[in-house]
Order: structure tokens, then C-alpha cells, then sequence
């Protein structure tokens, strides 16, 4: 019995392999198929199969396929697999067809947009789906960047202003009168000041003395535009304790701002000026960390209305300095009171170059000298002036009891040689401040009118040689009656227009008769502001503010406070503006 043995064939090359208890018996027949796995997962890959004969064991392969009429290609085939694509590819003529934005033999891979660099520009590329996306540095703008953006096509200048267009910025060019990144301000329109009051409610003030603060704070505020890019007003009176009437940002218009003062109360107690300027600090400090709406950080200024009658001097002296130390932009304190501390007041105030932020309630001049740092410094409506004619009248009576102090008669020539001294704007320009030169007793002597036009060295000798009368009581009415008709007279060197001042210098001593009153009304109905300095240890402070167009305007000179003269310069060299907003 023959034994018939299974031929397998392998690369077209026919090997006779009997495999291990495997025969067959169907002579000539086929076995199965045995496959390869599919050359590749996806893409079009190939199976290899091949399969054996049944041959008797005496046959070597070639007879055996002769024999059967077999040919050895029937042993062996290749098979087509894995004909599949992903991301919507195609499977044909043996491979696969991708999307544009796959590639791949399985269309697998996703083709970078962005490997073209198509962003111009220095702009940024994302690779998206079958897309890119730029991302423009400032200044350029399209699909690939391509643009250069106009920043003048929006027309971002202001008040006629010309825009010149830059990559990635533009610059206005601004017409005369405007200033800023748009020309949107005026150069005579403040910028954003922060305004902080503190009303001095003491029992020493008076309900009358209150009253005038706040008509003061309330025609403070028909001066600026109150609103959140413009003016904006806090108060905080004072007595035995500080209270914030209203924050800053309370009141936004004029008219709810000025309601608002109306209703304030007068509260008397002690004067704790030092609680008043420590409230101040905290409502500046939150002031400063704030920006208006327009992006702007305001301005900073503190306005201390008192006597300066402290009850604890030493503590408001150390606040003051402690709200200096934040660095607001001014304090200015402004006198009132039947009698006013004017070294409280300078302790109190930021010192300038030339004098205190020490002011009178009777004016503006503390507005307009924080104005003056708000506008534009080309604005000439706002300007340092010192158009004033001053009459300097050195009482020539010596109160006995003055006798000894300061050298009796020749420590009121002192005191008037020290404020020409510290008169730096004294000249005999058109825009300087004049001097007049005149002493009383029971008449006036002249020695020097406005036209005359004396050098500072002139009026330092002639008042050196000015005498003085013993035993008798000098003629206040007299002398005021020279101010009514002779004074400021244009005859003898007098301006329109100049502010005007009597400055009186004596150590006590008047006879104020029956028209006293009537010929001090006529001097202040004209507008000219009497200043009395009293000199000397012992001085009636009751007698001098009779004289005096107010207590402020009474300053005292003595050993220990020998320097308050130099507050007059605050009210002869003054700031001076003529706005649209200001009345």
C-alpha cells in the first residue's frame, strides 16, 4: 500500500514535506489554504496563501504535479486587504485617495496649513482643519496679515486735531489750545482733581462762622465742573470728633453737590483739628487708588477752613505732617474765626517756594492757586500775578507797655523793612506789585506814592529814618480818611485793576473815635483789604481786628512768631485765572 504524503509548496518552490501524522488520501487533491496576515492595517495591503497537494510518497514534487496535471502557480496566491481609508479618503487603483487637508497612506495624517508660513507681517499661524488662522501683531489686519491698519480711520483726534498713522499707533496733532493723546482737553481745562474740605464746627467758630464755610465750599463749586471725569468734592467736618459728611463720589453734578452743603449741620464742640486732618488722609489714600472713567488718576488737594485754635496743637501740628508725608498734590488752609492762628495755619499748610498755602476766606485765591496745577502749563489764562499797589502805614505812636519789646517804635520799622524784603515781585513794571510809603499819629505824612516808583534800597533807607511822636494816641479815622480820598488815587501812581491793600504796623495804641466806623466802611466798600500787624508782646487783639477787614487779616509779630509776615505775600503775589468755568 502506497502511502500518500502532502506536498506543500512555498515561493514557487515545490518541497516535499511530510507533515508529522498528517496523510492524506485523496491523491491529486488540494489541501486547504494557509494565509499570512495582512501586510499593512489600512491603506491596501496583500495576504499571502498557499496550500499542498496530495501526492503519493514515491513521487518527487514535479512528477507529482505532472501526474495530478497540476501547476505549481495553483499552490500559491496574493490577496488584496485592509482596503480602507480614514477622514473621508478614497481606497482605488491600489492606494488611498485623501482629503486636501490629510495625507498619508491611510489619509492618517494631517497636513499642516501653516507649513507655507502664510501669515505676513510677523503674524502668528494656526493650523486648523483643512484652514489656517493669522493672528495680526497690532497694526495689520486680513487673512494673511497683508494690511497695514489705518488707527486714523476711526478719526480718534479730537477738537480738529490731525491724526498721523503709524504701525500699530497714531499721533495727534493738536491744535492751539488742546493738548493730550486726542487733543481732547483744553489747555486751560482742569484736569481731575480730588478736592477734600474739612469745616472747622467748633464751639470757637460760631453757628454765623460755619455758615460762611459753607457758603464758601458752595461758591467753591459753582467755580468747577463737578462730575467723574472733572471736579470732584468730599467734606468732613469737625469738632470733638471728624465725620465724613460726603465722599468724593457721593455727588456727581453741581446742583445734588450743592444741596448736599446746604444740609450739613453745625455740631460745636472742642476742636480736634488732628482727627479732621487724619479722616482727611483716609479718604485721600482711597482717592489715590482709584481711576476716573476716562482711565485718569485725579489729583489730590485737602482745604483745612479753621482758625487754628486747635485743643491739642501738638497732635494737629504731627497729623498734618503725616497727611504731608502722603504727598497730596496742596493742603491749603484758609482762615476764619473772630481770630485766627495764622502759625496753626502754616504748620498746617504745604509750604511753596515763595510762601504758605495760607489763605483768606474772603477770596478765591486758594482756588485758583491749586487751578494754576491742574491746567496746562501753556495756558495763559491761568497766571502768577502781582498787580497789587500796597500803602504801608507805620503807626508812629509807642505804647509805653511796648516799650522795651522788639525796641519799642523801632521794632514796627523792622517789621515793615522785613516785608519789603520779602516782596520779590516789588518793581515799578506794569505787572509789579507798588509800594506806597505813609505814617500816621494825628496826621498823615506821605514819604513815598505809587509813582514815585522807590527801589527796594530806597524804601528800606526812607523807612529807617521815618520818626515816631511820644505820648500821642494816633488818629485811626484820620488815617482812613487819607486812604477814602488820596490813597489809591490814579494822581499819584494808583491802578485800575490792581488789587489794593493798607498794611498797617503798630504795637497798640488807637483813638477810634465816631467816624471811625463810617470811614472803615468806605475803605473796604472799595475793595481794599486792611491789614493789621501788631507788634510786640502785649497787644490788644480786640483793638487790631476793629481795624482789620478781618481776623485773618490780623497778624501778630512777636519774639516768638516773627515769621508770619510772609503770608502778605500769598495775598499780594496771587494766582489769577479767567476761565470758561470759572465765573
Amino acid at each position: 500500500m502506497n502511502i500518500c504524503l502532502l506536498v506543500i509548496v512555498f515561493f514557487c518552490v515545490f518541497i516535499v514535506i511530510v507533515v508529522s501524522g498528517e496523510t492524506c488520501t485523496n491523491v491529486c487533491e488540494w489541501a486547504p489554504w494557509h494565509e499570512s496576515s495582512c501586510s499593512v492595517t489600512c491603506g491596501g495591503g496583500t495576504v499571502y496563501r498557499n496550500r499542498g497537494l496530495c501526492c503519493p510518497s514515491n513521487l518527487n514534487v514535479h512528477d507529482c504535479l505532472t501526474n495530478c496535471g497540476k501547476d505549481y502557480s495553483d499552490s500559491q496566491d496574493y490577496l488584496t486587504c485592509n482596503e480602507k481609508c480614514f477622514n473621508g479618503g478614497s481606497y482605488y487603483s491600489g492606494s488611498c485617495h485623501c482629503l486636501p487637508e490629510y495625507d498619508g497612506p491611510c489619509c492618517l495624517d494631517h497636513t499642516n496649513e501653516c507649513l507655507s508660513n502664510p501669515c505676513l507681517n510677523g503674524g502668528i499661524c494656526a493650523d486648523r482643519i483643512n484652514e489656517y488662522n493669522c493672528t495680526c501683531v497690532l497694526g495689520y489686519v486680513g487673512v494673511n496679515c497683508e494690511i497695514d491698519y489705518n488707527e486714523c480711520a476711526s478719526n480718534p483726534c479730537q477738537n480738529g486735531g490731525t491724526c498721523e498713522d503709524h504701525v500699530n499707533f497714531f499721533r495727534c496733532i493738536c491744535p492751539s489750545g488742546f493738548y493730550e493723546d486726542l487733543c481732547e482737553i483744553g489747555i486751560c481745562h482742569p484736569q481731575p482733581a480730588d478736592m477734600i474740605f474739612l469745616l472747622d464746627s467748633s464751639v470757637s467758630q460760631t453757628e454765623l462762622n460755619f455758615m460762611k464755610q459753607l457758603e464758601f465750599v458752595s461758591n467753591f463749586t459753582d467755580h468747577v465742573l463737578i462730575g467723574p471725569n472733572d471736579t470732584q468734592i468730599s467734606v468732613i467736618a469737625f469738632s470733638s470728633d471728624a465725620i465724613v459728611e460726603f465722599d468724593l463720589t457721593t455727588h456727581n453734578n453741581n446742583i445734588s453737590l450743592k444741596k448736599a452743603i446746604q444740609n450739613i449741620k453745625f455740631n460745636p464742640g472742642i476742636t480736634r483739628t488732628d482727627k479732621a486732618l487724619q479722616k482727611a488722609k483716609e479718604v485721600a489714600v482711597s482717592a489715590r487708588q482709584r481711576r476716573r472713567p476716562n482711565g485718569k488718576r485725579a489729583r489730590v488737594f485737602v482745604f483745612v477752613i479753621t482758625d487754628g485754635m486747635s485743643t491739642y496743637r501738638e497732635k494737629t501740628k504731627q497729623e498734618a505732617i503725616n497727611l504731608k508725608k502722603f504727598s497730596p498734590d496742596g493742603i491749603a488752609a484758609i482762615g476764619i474765626g473772630k481770630q485766627v492762628s495764622h502759625q496753626e495755619l502754616r504748620d498746617i499748610a504745604t509750604s511753596s517756594s515763595s510762601s504758605p498755602y495760607v489763605f483768606s476766606v474772603d477770596n478765591f485765591d486758594s482756588l485758583y492757586t491749586m487751578v494754576t496745577q491742574l491746567v496746562h502749563i501753556t495756558c495763559t489764562e491761568c497766571s502768577r500775578s502781582s498787580v497789587s499797589d500796597v500803602i504801608l502805614m507805620i503807626d508812629e505812636y509807642v505804647n509805653t507797655s511796648n516799650a522795651e519789646t522788639l525796641n519799642g517804635f523801632s521794632g514796627l520799622l523792622d517789621s515793615a523793612s522785613k516785608l519789603i524784603r520779602l516782596m520779590d515781585t516789588l518793581g515799578s513794571n506794569d505787572n509789579d506789585t507798588h509800594i506806597s510809603l505813609t505814617s500816621f499819629s494825628n496826621t498823615v505824612r506821605t514819604y513815598a506814592n505809587f509813582s514815585d516808583h522807590l527801589s527796594r534800597g530806597e524804601l528800606l533807607l526812607t523807612i529807617s529814618k521815618i520818626p515816631h511822636v511820644d505820648n500821642i494816641i494816633s488818629n485811626v479815622s484820620a488815617a482812613l480818611h487819607y486812604i477814602n480820598m488820596d490813597g489809591f488815587k490814579m494822581a499819584y501812581g494808583g491802578r485800575l485793576g490792581a488789587r489794593k491793600f493798607v498794611v498797617v504796623f503798630t504795637n497798640g495804641g488807637y483813638n477810634l473815635d465816631a467816624v471811625f466806623d463810617l470811614e472803615r466802611n468806605k475803605v473796604l466798600e472799595k475793595g481794599v483789604k486792611i491789614i493789621v500787624v501788631g507788634v510786640g508782646n502785649n497787644i490788644d487783639v480786640d483793638y487790631l481786628q476793629h481795624i482789620a477787614s478781618s481776623p485773618y487779616h490780623v497778624i501778630v509779630e512777636t519774639e516768638e512768631l516773627y515769621n508770619n509776615l510772609d503770608i502778605l505775600e500769598r495775598e499780594f503775589v496771587y494766582d489769577a485765572c479767567d476761565l470758561d468755568f470759572i465765573d
